[in-house]
């Protein structure tokens, strides 16, 4: 949790975001994509790739327990099917967000 947060800082820097979507994958899976992708650019693993599996079920772990604390705020999105599945949940989170926050400035 404490990575979690510390990342939350350094890319919020005290600010906070009206919707965060955390795509969630078990790390398998997406250290598989990730090793994927690097093979496609040729490119040599990240530094968050050479963690370890520990490392990044923690980091999960965390982001899944901010999503339930901040539910209003984080949702989560299930991302291991396919693109356009991922993508049209992502939209409706989005559109149900932006739709709310008109109606919310149209009643001012």
């Amino acid at each position: 949790m404490a990575t979690v947060r510390a990342f939350d800082r350094i890319v919020c820097a005290g600010t906070q975001p009206d919707l965060t979507l955390v795509l969630d994958l078990v790390p398998r899976l997406s250290l598989q994509r990730a090793q994927g992708r690097q093979s496609e650019r040729k490119s040599n693993q990240e530094r968050f790739e050479l963690q370890g599996m520990r490392f990044h079920k923690r980091v999960r772990t965390g982001y899944l327990a901010i999503a339930r604390k901040e539910a209003r705020r984080v949702k989560v999105v299930h991302a291991s099917g396919p693109v356009a599945e991922v993508q049209a949940e992502i939209r409706k989170l989005v559109d149900t967000f932006l739709a709310r926050r008109l109606n919310r400035l149209s009643r001012k």
